[in-house]
């Protein structure tokens, strides 16, 4: 089920402070995927206390919330959510229904195949290229949770960016199967979606371009924050929100952007770089010749809106460590590199770094179909499109981050640093 519902939504960062001797060390994916939702007080997901663990410590006396949207507990728990207090090791008590449990012993009874309960809340803050935007999350005791948010121009039905929040912990979920996960077709567009993504190839075809939707290369949902960049089951769930997974080719899905991010995924979780702040997004609008050999703009929507993009790029930087790296890929099959390679250097960047990304592995630059993937630095003299240039610059803003000739550019991400 999905509601869209209007609320101006404030996402802060929160980290929790070392664990002390008097209070609640709860594993809270333990019981996956029958774990509870929990969420600190500044209703945000807690970070684990240390590495290789999905242990969170909350103080003596502290209040967090607890909740099982989607289900109820085998406790006589709000499964909407409400207030706990910790009070030892794993003893908690709620405030709401008055109860005290042992934190291992609570498990969600829920069908996974019911989730996800999220919602889509539409906020009044605008965002790059006069986009909009809508967070995607949960809500726990009538409060929102957010997971990620969407920049979306509404006009032309197209998404710039989802942004979103991981770090070392992603992979530690050891019980979750996406394949239990019903897609949820977003009203974010005020359209029937699943209709238009069931309906591409006549679509495609009513442009006047024939020919290019095959068994093997097909337009499906690429997805931009995928659900294994996150721990808990409750996020994971909201990733599949159609919103997050506008229209890649399916041999560029499998070839170098799934390649870029397990790579990213690998490198995250191999060396604490701290909450790394992660864009993944689309630009452009990609086109195709028609029979007379005229390119054609690939507008799915009365040929004015809803565009297959003609890169899908990805985004990571690391405020701790000042690192940063900013992937192009692009999503058209059907053209050569030699063009590609023009368009990149002419449109959106100075200089392609991609043989210093090391840790990137898997790539195959020499295929069109595996999509050509370019690396370009977090430098705002080097990076060319104006859309990025802005989107860049503002996420330096927002992290107080000095800009100019005096102020050198996130490094590129490395192990060994």
């Amino acid at each position: 089920m999905i509601r869209t519902i209007l609320l101006v939504a404030v996402s802060t960062s929160f980290v929790l402070s070392a664990p002390k001797d008097n209070g609640c060390y709860l594993d809270v994916v333990a019981n996956a995927p029958s774990a509870p939702l929990v969420v600190n007080s500044s209703l945000q997901f807690p970070t684990p206390i240390g590495a290789k663990t999905t242990q969170v410590f909350f103080a003596q006396g502290e209040t967090f919330y607890i909740g099982c949207p989607g289900g109820s507990f085998n406790y006589p728990i709000l499964a909407n959510g409400e207030p706990a207090v910790c009070h030892q090791d794993t003893t908690i008590s709620t405030l709401k229904s008055q109860q005290t449990v042992d934190f291992n012993q609570v498990y969600c009874t829920l069908d996974q195949t019911l989730r996800p309960d999220l919602f889509e809340q539409v906020s009044d803050d605008g965002c790059e290229n006069g986009g909009k935007i809508q967070s995607v999350g949960y809500s726990i005791d009538d409060q929102f949770v957010e997971t990620y948010r969407i920049c979306y121009n509404s006009s032309e039905k197209s998404i710039l960016y989802v942004k979103y929040l991981t770090n070392q912990w992603m992979n530690q979920l050891r019980v979750y199967d996406p394949n239990e996960v019903p897609k949820v077709w977003s009203g974010i567009f005020q359209t029937d979606l699943k209709q238009i993504y069931n309906t591409i190839q006549p679509r495609i075809e009513d442009l006047g371009v024939v020919g290019y939707i095959t068994n093997v290369s097909y337009l499906e949902g690429g997805f931009l924050a995928p659900y294994y960049n996150f721990l808990s089951p409750f996020q994971r769930d909201t990733t599949f929100d159609m919103a997050n997974a506008p229209l890649q080719w399916a041999t560029v899905t499998a070839g170098n952007w799934q390649a870029m991010e397990d790579s990213l995924q690998w490198l995250l979780t191999y060396k604490d770089f701290g909450d790394v702040i992660m864009l993944g997004g689309t630009l452009g609008v990609a086109d195709l010749p028609d029979n007379d050999g005229n390119p054609v703009d690939l507008y799915l929507v009365n040929g004015t809106s809803l565009p297959v993009a003609r890169w899908f790029w990805k985004l990571m930087h690391s405020p701790s460590t000042s690192s940063g790296i900013l992937f192009f890929v692009y999503n058209n099959p059907y053209v050569a590199k030699p063009q590609v390679d023009k368009e990149f250097f002419t449109n959106l960047c100075d200089e392609d770094v991609i043989d210093e990304a090391k840790f990137l592995t898997g790539v195959d630059n020499l295929n069109p179909y595996s999509g050509y993937i370019y690396a370009c630095v977090l430098d705002l003299y080097e990076i060319i499109d104006p859309t990025m240039n802005d989107i860049v610059n503002n996420l330096f803003n927002d992290q107080g981050i000095l800009t100019g000739a005096q102020s050198p550019a996130p490094k590129l991400p490395k192990i060994e640093d």
